[in-house]
């Protein structure tokens, strides 16, 4: 009826759209978790599940961290492919390994100790992620010139035929050619359909059956000084793409991660040889008092959105060059260090 389409609202249309595109088996189903949605607890069990899980690996289950694998562990469980995305220091790693290996306990699955995983960058090749032909050690009688090379399967392929998750980390540091050899499997859904994965670089028309359990967990770190766009929008839109927040991190503990620090710095400053140093540029080992003072100056300075490395790297900073300029008071020691933290501190601290 044409008076009902013109009242439809934009939203009754997309869910239209969207559940007629589940096969006709799925849709009750689908129908009923949409009615429960109204009486939904917000997942706590699932989050209950996850503190605990977390504390069993000796990871802090911040707010931050239990939404971000809420939200990922649902679509993974659905068989949906999952793109975490956030800041230097949020923890994208860590929340893409604990959702692959939650997924994992949940069935129980123990083939392989470690999850696949593949840390790309720049120099990353199509081969780093599926797999390529290796030559082989051969004994001196051996005839066989088959066995000279053999395929041996990337941590892709290894995740598809075994059904586990494999883990892509840093999707945005590698080239897009290699990227985009991914579109073919990440348009199929290996928990709703038989999904096979067309491998040419193994053979012609050689496919590799996706088992079911198979997703991949893809992470992004974002850069506001990026000038292009980090990945296509035809890559990002085969994912479900999930926010990943830092912790916000309470006075107390900025506090103690900065002592931390600037005490570790303090007691590998009293073994240089001050005497090796241009006079223009010895620093002071700040004493005790001194430290104290440091540290709840730069509690204070920074925001409870700060992350841990943004603390480790001012602390760094600041500990290195206290004393240089004689009198210079501490906040605006803070403040120039603050501006220049990645040219005065060491990424390892």
């Amino acid at each position: 009826d044409l008076m009902v389409l013109e009242k439809l609202k934009p939203r009754d249309a997309c869910i239209i759209s969207y559940i007629a595109q589940l096969p006709t088996v799925d849709r009750t189903q689908f129908n009923a978790q949409l009615d429960a949605l109204g009486t939904s607890d917000n997942f706590n069990q699932l989050r209950n599940e996850i503190s605990i899980f977390a504390q069993k690996l000796h990871i802090h289950p911040h707010p931050q961290f239990i939404d971000a694998a809420v939200y990922a562990i649902v679509a993974t469980r659905n068989g949906q492919h999952v793109h975490l995305e956030g800041p230097s220091g949020c923890g994208l790693s860590t929340i893409a390994k604990f959702v692959a290996n939650f997924i994992r306990y949940e069935k129980e699955t123990q083939i392989q100790k470690e999850i696949p995983t593949v840390l790309l960058g720049p120099e990353s090749t199509v081969e780093n992620i599926i797999g390529q032909f290796k030559p082989q050690e051969m004994k001196s009688n051996e005839t066989d010139l088959t066995k000279l090379i053999r395929w041996e399967n990337g941590p892709l392929l290894i995740a598809a035929e075994s059904g586990t998750p494999v883990i892509l980390d840093r999707i945005e540091e590698t080239k897009a050619q290699v990227t985009e050899r991914l579109n073919p499997i990440l348009e199929k859904n290996a928990r709703r359909d038989q999904t096979s994965f067309l491998v040419p670089e193994k053979g012609e028309s050689t496919e590799q059956h996706v088992a079911q359990g198979f997703v991949v967990i893809a992470t992004l770190t974002t850069n506001p000084n990026r000038q292009t766009q980090a990945i296509s929008l035809a890559l990002r839109n085969r994912f479900i793409t999930i926010a990943v927040e830092p912790p916000e991190l309470s006075d107390k503990l900025r506090t103690l991660v900065a002592k931390e620090v600037i005490s570790k710095v303090a007691e590998k400053m009293k073994l240089i040889n001050q005497e090796e140093l241009p006079l223009g540029i010895r620093p002071s080992v700040p004493k005790i008092d001194n430290i104290n003072q440091l540290v709840q100056a730069i509690s204070s300075a920074l925001p409870n959105t700060s992350t841990i490395r943004d603390i480790a790297q001012l602390s760094h900073a600041v500990c290195s060059t206290y004393g240089i300029i004689d009198g210079l008071p501490n906040l605006e020691l803070i403040s120039q260090c603050h501006l220049h933290k990645d040219a005065l501190a060491s990424n390892s601290s």
